[in-house]
């Protein structure tokens, strides 16, 4: 009798444990799914491009993206993390013409478009006070803290720019 209650306690953990690898399978299985069909998407494909494109610095391949009528006023997200307008991104390089490519072509420079919260701060670390100029003119606010950033002052005192902290005073 004791041999017959100790097989099927082993059985029965045998197939718990089978049944949980099952589980953490199609749970893996549905999240690469999603990650597969996210990255097949042609507008995400384009957006990426976009992004990488800026990031490069190559402006023939933005104006050549930026006029297949995307559009360019979205906050692009990879897997899932918020990253940021092409806008904001083109800002961080501190490179004015990528800025009015985007611009001339439909990309909103207002604080409230998505993406754009943390456009300042960005900028103000870099130290372009031209691109810094046109944010202000554009409605952002030195005084706005953008989620998971510093406010632009402060991240113009902490990285001692004293003439972009004073500029921005």
């Amino acid at each position: 009798m004791k041999f017959m209650t100790d097989w099927t306690l082993d059985h029965l953990v045998q197939m718990v444990q089978a049944l949980l690898m099952w589980q953490l399978l199609c749970v893996l299985g549905a999240a690469l799914g999603v990650l597969a069909v996210m990255e097949l998407n042609p507008r995400q494909r384009r957006r990426t491009a976009l992004l990488d494109a800026i990031r490069e610095g190559d402006l023939n391949s933005v104006k050549r993206i930026a006029d297949s009528k995307l559009n360019l006023n979205f906050n692009y997200t990879w897997q899932f993390m918020r990253l940021g307008s092409p806008l904001s991104h083109a800002f961080c390089r501190n490179d004015r013409s990528l800025v009015d490519i985007l611009i001339a072509r439909g990309a909103a420079l207002s604080p409230k478009s998505p993406g754009n919260e943390a456009l300042l701060t960005n900028v103000v670390r870099g130290g372009n006070f031209e691109l810094v100029e046109l944010a202000l003119e554009a409605g952002h606010d030195i005084h706005f803290q953008p989620r998971k950033h510093s406010k632009p002052l402060a991240r113009a005192i902490h990285h001692q720019s004293i003439p972009m902290a004073r500029f921005l005073v």
